[in-house]
């Protein structure tokens, strides 16, 4: 499953690392593909396809080339409508990442030699349920670069994360 970090897409502008200020540009990722072999023509500018994308084992590939031509079949505009819920859900991502970020003063390292995060149940009631799963989000990626640990959520699920929230919303949580 994916939710609004994977349905915002790629971004135009991505932080490759705070700490040296250095990013990926993608300059080209509003224009389509037919606008870009056009530029490439008129400027005599050579255009080489990466074989692979014609690969529909990758998954990305076959959704292209396969099922894109359907939908817009039916739905004319529907590469337009997807770009505009990528950019909508990329603002709802950045807003909750924001609010997640506040919580971060009510966090408390009571035990420095061990990686546990300690936060104040008071401010986490205070907040949707989405800005308190990011929050969760960066306190495991936290607590594991504490440990020494190679930082990764890929094996917490959504199913996970919401018990969590339970037990917090709860009276005895």
């Amino acid at each position: 499953g994916t939710g609004f970090r994977g349905l915002s897409g790629i971004a135009e502008l991505a932080t490759i690392s705070s700490s040296s200020n250095r990013f990926i540009v993608r300059p080209l990722l509003g224009i389509t593909k037919e606008e870009c072999y056009s530029i490439c023509k008129e400027n005599s500018i050579p255009f080489v396809e990466d074989y692979t994308n014609a690969d529909t084992d990758y998954a990305r590939n076959a959704i292209r080339s396969e099922v894109l031509p359907v939908l817009k079949k039916f739905f004319p505009k529907c590469s337009e409508k997807f770009s505009e819920v990528a950019e909508l859900t990329s603002k709802a991502q950045k807003m909750i990442e924001k609010q997640a970020s506040l919580l971060e003063v009510h966090e408390n390292d009571v035990l420095p030699s061990t990686p546990d995060i300690f936060v104040w149940k008071k401010p986490l009631l205070q907040c949707d349920d989405l800005v308190i799963q990011e929050w969760l989000r960066k306190a495991c990626l936290k607590v594991q670069q504490k440990a020494g640990v190679q930082p990764s959520v890929s094996g917490i699920n959504n199913f996970m994360y919401n018990e969590v929230i339970k037990t917090i919303r709860s009276k005895s949580g």
